[in-house]
């Protein structure tokens, strides 16, 4: 494998790690997020801000079950497509 096609894979990879987040907050909606997850406050806030689209992709640290079950599931969801671009 050269070293252009691990680029190209590694991108695919971080592409679908974006598309798998993104399905997850859609499926999941910002209210039981907002119950599931709690985001930083302080200045912690100022860092984590990097515009709208990333608001809504913000989780935080996981204050249920329920959202330790998600973060590992979106985790697994992530490592699993990531080796399947690595192995074809």
């Amino acid at each position: 494998m050269t070293e252009q096609e691990v680029a190209i894979r590694i991108i695919c990879a971080f592409l679908g790690a974006l598309c798998i987040i993104n399905m997850f907050t859609k499926v999941i909606g910002p209210e039981r997020k907002q119950q599931w997850f709690t985001v930083r406050s302080g200045w912690f806030v100022f860092l984590n801000y990097r515009g709208s689209l990333t608001k809504d992709w913000l989780y935080g640290t996981p204050k249920t079950i329920q959202g330790v079950g998600v973060a590992l599931l979106m985790a697994a969801c992530i490592a699993l497509e990531t080796w399947v671009i690595f192995l074809v």
